[in-house]
Protein backbone atom coordinates (compact mmCIF):
# COMPACT_ATOMS: atom_id res chain seq x y z
CA UNK A 1 0.00 0.00 0.00
CA UNK A 2 1.32 3.40 -0.95
CA UNK A 3 1.22 6.17 1.63
CA UNK A 4 1.21 9.77 0.39
CA UNK A 5 2.44 12.70 2.47
CA UNK A 6 1.83 16.36 1.81
CA UNK A 7 4.92 18.29 0.84
CA UNK A 8 4.20 21.13 3.26
CA UNK A 9 2.46 19.81 6.35
CA UNK A 10 0.34 22.30 8.31
CA UNK A 11 2.36 23.06 11.42
CA UNK A 12 0.11 25.90 12.60
CA UNK A 13 -0.55 25.40 16.32
CA UNK A 14 -4.16 24.54 17.00
CA UNK A 15 -6.05 26.78 19.41
CA UNK A 16 -6.58 25.49 22.90
CA UNK A 17 -10.03 23.92 23.35
CA UNK A 18 -12.49 26.10 25.26
CA UNK A 19 -13.56 24.86 28.69
CA UNK A 20 -17.35 24.97 28.41
CA UNK A 21 -17.83 24.51 32.15
CA UNK A 22 -15.66 27.53 32.95
CA UNK A 23 -17.36 29.56 30.21
CA UNK A 24 -21.05 28.76 30.66
CA UNK A 25 -21.48 27.71 34.30
CA UNK A 26 -21.08 31.30 35.63
CA UNK A 27 -23.91 32.35 33.30
CA UNK A 28 -26.07 29.43 34.36
CA UNK A 29 -25.76 30.32 38.04
CA UNK A 30 -25.32 34.10 37.77
CA UNK A 31 -25.78 36.03 41.02
CA UNK A 32 -26.90 39.21 39.26
CA UNK A 33 -28.86 37.92 36.26
CA UNK A 34 -32.49 36.82 36.23
CA UNK A 35 -33.02 33.23 37.42
CA UNK A 36 -35.91 32.74 34.98
CA UNK A 37 -35.61 30.10 32.27
CA UNK A 38 -35.36 32.15 29.08
CA UNK A 39 -33.02 34.89 30.45
CA UNK A 40 -30.70 32.15 31.71
CA UNK A 41 -30.64 30.40 28.32
CA UNK A 42 -30.08 33.72 26.54
CA UNK A 43 -27.12 34.53 28.80
CA UNK A 44 -25.52 31.19 27.96
CA UNK A 45 -26.28 31.56 24.25
CA UNK A 46 -24.85 35.08 24.14
CA UNK A 47 -21.65 33.92 25.83
CA UNK A 48 -21.34 30.94 23.47
CA UNK A 49 -21.92 32.92 20.27
CA UNK A 50 -19.59 35.70 21.44
CA UNK A 51 -16.86 33.07 21.80
CA UNK A 52 -17.64 31.67 18.31
CA UNK A 53 -19.22 28.46 19.60
CA UNK A 54 -22.17 26.88 17.84
CA UNK A 55 -25.67 27.04 19.36
CA UNK A 56 -25.84 23.24 19.08
CA UNK A 57 -22.81 22.85 21.35
CA UNK A 58 -24.35 25.25 23.87
CA UNK A 59 -27.63 23.33 23.69
CA UNK A 60 -25.95 19.99 24.40
CA UNK A 61 -24.10 21.47 27.36
CA UNK A 62 -27.29 22.95 28.83
CA UNK A 63 -29.18 19.67 28.47
CA UNK A 64 -26.34 17.87 30.27
CA UNK A 65 -25.79 20.40 33.06
CA UNK A 66 -28.85 22.58 33.63
CA UNK A 67 -31.90 22.16 35.87
CA UNK A 68 -34.92 20.20 34.51
CA UNK A 69 -37.00 23.30 33.53
CA UNK A 70 -34.12 24.62 31.39
CA UNK A 71 -33.52 21.15 29.93
CA UNK A 72 -37.20 21.00 28.93
CA UNK A 73 -36.99 24.41 27.26
CA UNK A 74 -33.83 23.45 25.36
CA UNK A 75 -35.38 20.17 24.23
CA UNK A 76 -38.25 21.99 22.53
CA UNK A 77 -37.04 22.76 19.00
CA UNK A 78 -39.43 25.70 18.28
CA UNK A 79 -38.62 27.39 21.60
CA UNK A 80 -34.87 26.81 21.24
CA UNK A 81 -34.63 28.18 17.70
CA UNK A 82 -36.73 31.21 18.69
CA UNK A 83 -34.22 31.96 21.46
CA UNK A 84 -31.28 31.47 19.08
CA UNK A 85 -32.85 33.90 16.59
CA UNK A 86 -33.45 36.46 19.36
CA UNK A 87 -29.86 36.12 20.54
CA UNK A 88 -28.44 36.53 17.03
CA UNK A 89 -30.58 39.61 16.46
CA UNK A 90 -29.42 41.09 19.78
CA UNK A 91 -25.75 40.53 18.92
CA UNK A 92 -26.25 41.95 15.42
CA UNK A 93 -27.74 45.20 16.74
CA UNK A 94 -25.66 45.64 19.91
CA UNK A 95 -22.74 47.35 18.19
CA UNK A 96 -24.74 49.02 15.44
CA UNK A 97 -25.96 52.59 15.33
CA UNK A 98 -29.56 51.38 15.61
CA UNK A 99 -28.66 49.29 18.64
CA UNK A 100 -26.99 52.22 20.39
CA UNK A 101 -29.99 54.45 19.74
CA UNK A 102 -32.33 51.77 21.10
CA UNK A 103 -30.25 51.53 24.28
CA UNK A 104 -30.28 55.29 24.74
CA UNK A 105 -34.03 55.39 24.23
CA UNK A 106 -34.61 52.66 26.83
CA UNK A 107 -32.32 54.36 29.38
CA UNK A 108 -34.17 57.67 28.93
CA UNK A 109 -37.56 55.95 29.07
CA UNK A 110 -36.87 54.21 32.38
CA UNK A 111 -35.39 57.32 33.96
CA UNK A 112 -38.18 59.70 32.92
CA UNK A 113 -40.86 57.26 34.07
CA UNK A 114 -39.35 56.89 37.54
CA UNK A 115 -38.29 60.49 38.12
CA UNK A 116 -41.74 61.90 37.26
CA UNK A 117 -43.80 59.24 39.09
CA UNK A 118 -44.70 59.47 42.79
CA UNK A 119 -43.56 56.86 45.30
CA UNK A 120 -45.99 55.28 47.78
CA UNK A 121 -46.55 57.53 50.79
CA UNK A 122 -44.09 56.93 53.60
CA UNK A 123 -41.71 54.87 51.48
CA UNK A 124 -38.84 57.33 51.98
CA UNK A 125 -38.34 60.58 53.83
CA UNK A 126 -38.75 63.64 51.63
CA UNK A 127 -35.02 64.37 51.67
CA UNK A 128 -34.06 60.82 50.67
CA UNK A 129 -36.71 60.74 47.94
CA UNK A 130 -35.56 64.05 46.46
CA UNK A 131 -31.92 62.95 46.54
CA UNK A 132 -32.84 59.59 44.99
CA UNK A 133 -34.52 61.31 42.03
CA UNK A 134 -31.49 63.53 41.52
CA UNK A 135 -29.09 60.58 41.79
CA UNK A 136 -31.08 58.44 39.34
CA UNK A 137 -31.02 61.25 36.79
CA UNK A 138 -27.25 61.66 37.24
CA UNK A 139 -26.75 57.93 36.65
CA UNK A 140 -29.03 57.95 33.60
CA UNK A 141 -27.29 60.97 32.06
CA UNK A 142 -23.96 59.18 32.49
CA UNK A 143 -25.48 56.15 30.72
CA UNK A 144 -26.62 58.37 27.87
CA UNK A 145 -23.23 60.06 27.69
CA UNK A 146 -21.32 56.77 27.49
CA UNK A 147 -23.89 54.88 25.42
CA UNK A 148 -24.03 51.89 27.77
CA UNK A 149 -26.87 50.47 29.83
CA UNK A 150 -24.54 49.88 32.80
CA UNK A 151 -22.05 52.44 34.13
CA UNK A 152 -19.52 52.68 36.94
CA UNK A 153 -20.74 54.98 39.71
CA UNK A 154 -18.86 55.21 43.00
CA UNK A 155 -19.95 56.92 46.18
CA UNK A 156 -17.17 59.46 45.67
CA UNK A 157 -18.32 60.35 42.15
CA UNK A 158 -21.96 60.75 43.21
CA UNK A 159 -20.91 62.81 46.24
CA UNK A 160 -18.99 65.16 43.94
CA UNK A 161 -21.95 65.60 41.60
CA UNK A 162 -24.47 66.25 44.40
CA UNK A 163 -22.27 68.01 46.99
CA UNK A 164 -22.79 65.25 49.55
CA UNK A 165 -20.51 63.46 51.97
CA UNK A 166 -19.12 60.28 50.46
CA UNK A 167 -20.81 58.10 53.09
CA UNK A 168 -24.17 59.78 52.41
CA UNK A 169 -23.80 59.14 48.68
CA UNK A 170 -22.94 55.48 49.30
CA UNK A 171 -26.00 55.09 51.54
CA UNK A 172 -28.10 56.76 48.84
CA UNK A 173 -26.97 54.19 46.26
CA UNK A 174 -27.91 51.42 48.68
CA UNK A 175 -31.32 53.02 49.24
CA UNK A 176 -31.97 53.14 45.51
CA UNK A 177 -30.93 49.51 45.14
CA UNK A 178 -32.58 47.90 48.17
CA UNK A 179 -35.50 50.13 49.18
CA UNK A 180 -37.01 51.36 45.91
CA UNK A 181 -35.21 49.15 43.36
CA UNK A 182 -34.48 51.94 40.91
CA UNK A 183 -31.00 50.61 40.15
CA UNK A 184 -29.44 47.15 40.07
CA UNK A 185 -25.84 46.16 40.70
CA UNK A 186 -24.25 44.31 37.77
CA UNK A 187 -20.63 43.99 38.85
CA UNK A 188 -17.64 46.12 39.75
CA UNK A 189 -14.58 47.49 38.01
CA UNK A 190 -11.55 49.36 39.38
CA UNK A 191 -13.08 49.71 42.83
CA UNK A 192 -16.41 51.20 41.64
CA UNK A 193 -19.70 49.33 41.35
CA UNK A 194 -21.49 49.07 38.01
CA UNK A 195 -25.18 49.93 37.97
CA UNK A 196 -28.06 49.74 35.52
CA UNK A 197 -31.74 50.58 35.62
CA UNK A 198 -34.03 47.54 35.84
CA UNK A 199 -37.05 47.08 33.59
CA UNK A 200 -40.29 48.94 34.27
CA UNK A 201 -41.88 45.90 35.87
CA UNK A 202 -43.51 44.88 39.12
CA UNK A 203 -46.81 46.06 40.63
CA UNK A 204 -46.35 49.62 39.33
CA UNK A 205 -44.82 48.64 35.98
CA UNK A 206 -47.93 49.45 33.93
CA UNK A 207 -48.28 52.88 35.56
CA UNK A 208 -44.61 53.63 34.93
CA UNK A 209 -44.88 52.63 31.26
CA UNK A 210 -47.96 54.84 30.85
CA UNK A 211 -46.15 57.73 32.49
CA UNK A 212 -43.23 57.27 30.09
CA UNK A 213 -45.51 57.59 27.06
CA UNK A 214 -46.93 60.82 28.47
CA UNK A 215 -43.43 62.27 28.12
CA UNK A 216 -42.51 60.69 24.77
CA UNK A 217 -41.12 63.98 23.42
CA UNK A 218 -38.83 64.30 26.45
CA UNK A 219 -37.56 60.75 25.99
CA UNK A 220 -36.85 61.37 22.30
CA UNK A 221 -34.94 64.56 23.12
CA UNK A 222 -32.82 62.81 25.75
CA UNK A 223 -32.10 59.80 23.54
CA UNK A 224 -31.09 61.97 20.58
CA UNK A 225 -29.00 64.38 22.66
CA UNK A 226 -31.02 67.43 21.55
CA UNK A 227 -31.92 68.49 25.08
CA UNK A 228 -32.93 72.04 24.17
CA UNK A 229 -35.81 70.85 21.97
CA UNK A 230 -37.88 69.82 25.02
CA UNK A 231 -38.31 71.92 28.21
CA UNK A 232 -38.33 68.94 30.59
CA UNK A 233 -35.38 67.26 28.88
CA UNK A 234 -33.40 70.49 29.31
CA UNK A 235 -33.96 70.42 33.08
CA UNK A 236 -33.18 66.71 33.41
CA UNK A 237 -29.96 67.09 31.42
CA UNK A 238 -28.82 69.95 33.68
CA UNK A 239 -29.01 67.85 36.86
CA UNK A 240 -25.22 67.76 37.42
CA UNK A 241 -24.68 71.47 36.78
CA UNK A 242 -22.66 73.01 39.65
CA UNK A 243 -25.24 75.78 40.09
CA UNK A 244 -27.84 73.35 41.45
CA UNK A 245 -25.74 71.82 44.21
CA UNK A 246 -22.91 74.30 44.84
CA UNK A 247 -24.47 77.79 44.62
CA UNK A 248 -24.03 79.44 48.02
CA UNK A 249 -24.66 82.82 49.61
CA UNK A 250 -24.54 84.39 53.06
CA UNK A 251 -27.46 83.39 55.28
CA UNK A 252 -28.14 87.04 56.18
CA UNK A 253 -26.54 90.43 55.80
CA UNK A 254 -23.54 90.65 58.09
CA UNK A 255 -23.54 86.89 58.72
CA UNK A 256 -20.56 84.69 57.97
CA UNK A 257 -22.67 81.55 57.57
CA UNK A 258 -23.14 80.35 53.99
CA UNK A 259 -26.25 78.49 52.86
CA UNK A 260 -27.14 76.68 49.65
CA UNK A 261 -29.25 78.81 47.33
CA UNK A 262 -30.78 76.31 44.90
CA UNK A 263 -30.13 72.68 45.80
CA UNK A 264 -31.95 69.46 44.86
CA UNK A 265 -35.33 70.78 46.04
CA UNK A 266 -35.16 73.60 43.50
CA UNK A 267 -34.29 71.16 40.73
CA UNK A 268 -37.19 68.88 41.72
CA UNK A 269 -39.56 71.86 41.78
CA UNK A 270 -38.52 72.80 38.24
CA UNK A 271 -38.98 69.20 37.07
CA UNK A 272 -42.45 69.31 38.64
CA UNK A 273 -43.21 72.57 36.84
CA UNK A 274 -42.04 71.53 33.37
CA UNK A 275 -43.54 68.04 33.60
CA UNK A 276 -46.94 69.65 34.25
CA UNK A 277 -47.58 67.52 37.33
CA UNK A 278 -50.47 68.26 39.72
CA UNK A 279 -49.73 69.85 43.10
CA UNK A 280 -50.53 66.63 44.98
CA UNK A 281 -47.74 64.86 43.08
CA UNK A 282 -44.83 66.72 44.62
CA UNK A 283 -42.14 64.11 43.88
CA UNK A 284 -41.24 63.95 47.57
CA UNK A 285 -42.32 67.48 48.48
CA UNK A 286 -45.64 68.55 49.99
CA UNK A 287 -47.95 70.97 48.18
CA UNK A 288 -46.79 73.81 50.40
CA UNK A 289 -43.13 72.88 49.90
CA UNK A 290 -43.56 72.78 46.12
CA UNK A 291 -45.14 76.26 46.06
CA UNK A 292 -42.56 77.71 48.45
CA UNK A 293 -39.63 76.21 46.53
CA UNK A 294 -40.98 77.50 43.21
CA UNK A 295 -41.28 81.01 44.67
CA UNK A 296 -37.69 80.84 45.92
CA UNK A 297 -36.49 79.52 42.56
CA UNK A 298 -38.32 82.31 40.74
CA UNK A 299 -36.54 84.86 42.92
CA UNK A 300 -33.09 83.31 42.50
CA UNK A 301 -33.32 82.09 38.89
CA UNK A 302 -36.27 83.66 37.03
CA UNK A 303 -34.95 82.31 33.70
CA UNK A 304 -35.85 78.80 34.91
CA UNK A 305 -39.53 79.47 34.22
CA UNK A 306 -38.92 80.79 30.71
CA UNK A 307 -39.23 77.70 28.51
CA UNK A 308 -38.01 79.70 25.50
CA UNK A 309 -34.87 80.86 27.29
CA UNK A 310 -31.49 79.18 27.68
CA UNK A 311 -31.52 77.38 31.03
CA UNK A 312 -27.88 76.26 30.81
CA UNK A 313 -26.69 79.82 30.16
CA UNK A 314 -28.65 81.05 33.18
CA UNK A 315 -27.16 78.30 35.34
CA UNK A 316 -23.67 79.20 34.10
CA UNK A 317 -24.18 82.82 35.19
CA UNK A 318 -25.51 81.74 38.59
CA UNK A 319 -22.58 79.35 39.11
CA UNK A 320 -20.11 82.10 38.22
CA UNK A 321 -21.78 84.65 40.50
CA UNK A 322 -22.03 82.35 43.53
CA UNK A 323 -18.65 80.65 43.28
CA UNK A 324 -20.22 77.27 42.52
CA UNK A 325 -17.56 76.49 39.92
CA UNK A 326 -14.80 77.03 42.49
CA UNK A 327 -16.52 74.92 45.15
CA UNK A 328 -17.14 72.13 42.66
CA UNK A 329 -13.55 72.18 41.39
CA UNK A 330 -12.20 71.95 44.95
CA UNK A 331 -14.55 69.05 45.75
CA UNK A 332 -13.42 67.23 42.61
CA UNK A 333 -9.76 67.84 43.49
CA UNK A 334 -10.25 66.38 46.97
CA UNK A 335 -12.13 63.41 45.50
CA UNK A 336 -9.33 62.71 43.02
CA UNK A 337 -6.74 62.88 45.81
CA UNK A 338 -8.81 60.49 47.91
CA UNK A 339 -9.34 58.16 44.96
CA UNK A 340 -5.61 58.11 44.23
CA UNK A 341 -4.83 57.32 47.88
CA UNK A 342 -7.44 54.55 47.90
CA UNK A 343 -5.94 53.08 44.73
CA UNK A 344 -2.46 53.22 46.28
CA UNK A 345 -3.60 51.46 49.45
CA UNK A 346 -5.43 48.84 47.40
CA UNK A 347 -2.32 48.23 45.32
CA UNK A 348 -0.20 47.88 48.47
CA UNK A 349 -2.71 45.47 49.97
CA UNK A 350 -2.70 43.31 46.85
CA UNK A 351 1.10 43.30 46.79
CA UNK A 352 1.22 42.39 50.48
CA UNK A 353 -1.32 39.63 49.93
CA UNK A 354 0.68 38.24 47.00
CA UNK A 355 3.90 38.38 49.05
CA UNK A 356 2.15 36.57 51.88
CA UNK A 357 1.07 33.78 49.54
CA UNK A 358 4.65 33.38 48.26
CA UNK A 359 6.07 33.43 51.79
CA UNK A 360 3.62 30.85 53.12
CA UNK A 361 4.32 28.63 50.13
CA UNK A 362 8.08 28.74 50.83
CA UNK A 363 7.63 28.12 54.55
CA UNK A 364 5.17 25.31 53.89
CA UNK A 365 7.67 23.50 51.68
CA UNK A 366 10.33 23.63 54.43
CA UNK A 367 7.94 22.46 57.14
CA UNK A 368 6.57 19.59 55.07
CA UNK A 369 10.08 18.43 54.19
CA UNK A 370 11.09 18.40 57.87
CA UNK A 371 7.90 16.71 59.10
CA UNK A 372 7.83 13.95 56.51
CA UNK A 373 11.51 13.02 56.81
CA UNK A 374 11.79 10.86 59.92
CA UNK A 375 15.57 11.09 59.80
CA UNK A 376 15.31 14.85 60.26
CA UNK A 377 12.31 15.54 62.48
CA UNK A 378 9.32 13.33 61.86
CA UNK A 379 5.60 14.10 61.94
CA UNK A 380 3.93 16.12 64.69
CA UNK A 381 2.71 13.68 67.38
CA UNK A 382 -0.96 13.52 68.30
CA UNK A 383 -0.08 12.56 71.87
CA UNK A 384 0.22 15.61 74.13
CA UNK A 385 2.91 13.96 76.25
CA UNK A 386 5.14 13.46 73.20
CA UNK A 387 4.75 17.04 72.01
CA UNK A 388 7.49 18.64 74.23
CA UNK A 389 10.13 16.22 72.96
CA UNK A 390 9.10 16.91 69.35
CA UNK A 391 9.22 20.68 70.02
CA UNK A 392 12.75 20.41 71.44
CA UNK A 393 13.87 18.40 68.41
CA UNK A 394 12.22 20.92 66.10
CA UNK A 395 13.92 23.83 67.87
CA UNK A 396 17.28 22.09 67.52
CA UNK A 397 16.61 21.35 63.85
CA UNK A 398 15.51 24.88 62.99
CA UNK A 399 18.30 26.54 64.99
CA UNK A 400 19.66 28.75 62.25
CA UNK A 401 16.33 29.06 60.43
CA UNK A 402 17.74 31.43 57.85
CA UNK A 403 19.65 28.52 56.37
CA UNK A 404 16.39 26.59 56.00
CA UNK A 405 14.03 29.39 54.96
CA UNK A 406 16.47 31.63 53.14
CA UNK A 407 15.09 34.85 54.63
CA UNK A 408 14.70 35.95 58.26
CA UNK A 409 11.53 37.88 57.28
CA UNK A 410 9.81 34.51 56.82
CA UNK A 411 10.01 33.74 60.56
CA UNK A 412 6.57 35.23 61.40
CA UNK A 413 5.02 33.10 58.67
CA UNK A 414 6.90 30.06 59.99
CA UNK A 415 5.46 30.58 63.49
CA UNK A 416 1.98 31.09 62.07
CA UNK A 417 2.05 27.99 59.85
CA UNK A 418 3.65 25.74 62.47
CA UNK A 419 0.90 26.73 64.91
CA UNK A 420 -1.68 25.78 62.27
CA UNK A 421 0.03 22.41 61.69
CA UNK A 422 0.18 21.61 65.42
CA UNK A 423 -3.49 22.58 65.89
CA UNK A 424 -4.44 20.41 62.92
CA UNK A 425 -3.00 17.40 64.79
CA UNK A 426 -5.56 17.70 67.57
CA UNK A 427 -3.88 20.16 69.95
CA UNK A 428 -5.62 23.29 71.23
CA UNK A 429 -4.70 26.62 69.66
CA UNK A 430 -3.04 28.04 72.79
CA UNK A 431 -0.67 25.07 73.06
CA UNK A 432 -0.03 25.18 69.30
CA UNK A 433 0.97 28.85 69.45
CA UNK A 434 3.18 28.15 72.46
CA UNK A 435 4.99 25.34 70.62
CA UNK A 436 5.48 27.49 67.50
CA UNK A 437 6.79 30.37 69.57
CA UNK A 438 9.23 28.09 71.39
CA UNK A 439 10.54 26.47 68.21
CA UNK A 440 11.15 29.65 66.26
CA UNK A 441 12.03 31.85 69.24
CA UNK A 442 15.07 29.66 69.82
CA UNK A 443 15.84 29.73 66.11
CA UNK A 444 15.63 33.51 66.01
Amino acid sequence: MTVFFTETPDLTPRPEPIDLNALLRPQLFSKHGSPDIEPTILRCLTTALTNELSPALCRRWLIANAEPPIVTACSSAPRWFRLVAACRQYLATTNSEEGEQARRFEVARRMVARVTSPLPAGRLSWQREVNARVALTIIAMRQLEQGFTSVRISGGYLATQMNLARHSATVLLKTMEKDIRWIRRVGARHGALKWKQPHLAGPTGAELRDRAWEHAATIDALASGNFAQDPLAEVLASVAHPAWSYSQALAAEGSEKEVRILGPRAWIALVHERAGLPDDSGLGLTKAAVRKTKRSLLAELPEAFDTDGDLVAALDEKALATGALVYRAEKERLWLVEAAETARLLKEFKAMKAARVVARRAVGAVLRKAEHNEGVLGPIPHDVSALPAWASAAAAHFNGTVDHLGDRELLPFAREMLAEHVAAHGHDSAKAEKVAGFVFRVAA
